[in-house]
């Protein structure tokens, strides 16, 4: 699913201004109140104290975006302008990025300089790490149209299965998250059912990936359909 623009979101904290309007103490119970729909966001905010946008939107894949300039525990992807978070959610659902011009808001990898690479003539992009390996991924659309149980799908379907593939890779026993998810010893892109109900689909399917382990990296071709566990 696509964000939209930074424009369709509300600025709601700008701690870095002091006279600004959003710093008095009315705006700051509304942020506590906007932030306390995600346990994420809040404690991101409380560890860089940077400006905050929401939407009010649930459906969105995130509707709460905080600047990252000012973090300093992890390695924030190149060209990285804000980490997402979405209502509901205990963790960022990934790392933002802004076109100054359009002011579009797009899903970036974990490490852009490192986001994608060509792996026996196929594209695969950096997707992140699960146990100590490094993950790359890529969603063979091709191959799952040809597929019965997926000659079906809309292109909206796949731009979903590509937006939360970017995303991460989320642990085994999370709920309620999308992303990529190794459970039942297959690699799978996982949907919300919010999602899927959005994009006017049903959750009862999976990417399924082929998969390819060299050394301390682990790629991820999803070129298969799974019934979802």
């Amino acid at each position: 699913m696509a964000l939209g623009k930074l424009t369709e979101y509300k600025k709601i904290a700008d701690p870095s201004n002091r006279n600004d309007p959003l710093n008095s103490p009315s705006k700051r119970g509304n942020l506590i109140i906007k932030l306390s729909s995600s346990i994420g966001a809040t404690n991101y905010f409380m560890q860089v104290n940077d400006v905050v946008y929401y939407r009010e939107d649930p459906d969105l894949d995130a509707n709460i975006l905080i600047s990252c300039k000012n973090e300093f525990n992890n390695i924030v992807p190149k060209g990285a302008k804000f980490k997402a978070f979405k209502t509901g959610e205990r963790f960022h659902v990934g790392y933002i990025s802004l076109n100054p011009s359009t002011k579009e808001l797009k899903f970036i990898s974990a490490l852009e300089d490192e986001d994608s690479v060509v792996k026996n003539g196929l594209t695969y992009e950096h997707v992140g790490e699960y146990q100590s390996k490094t993950i790359y991924a890529r969603l063979d659309r091709a191959a799952i149209t040809k597929l019965h149980s997926g000659s079906h799908l809309s292109d909206r379907v796949f731009q979903a299965y590509e937006t939360s593939m970017r995303k991460r890779v989320i642990p085994s026993g999370s709920t309620g998250s999308d992303g990529i998810k190794y459970d039942h010893k297959e690699w799978v892109i996982k949907l919300t059912i919010s999602i899927a109900q959005h994009i006017g689909t049903y959750n009862e399917i999976s990417p399924m990936a082929t998969v390819l382990t060299e050394g301390n990296n682990i790629y991820l071709n999803f070129n298969q359909l799974t019934k979802r566990h």
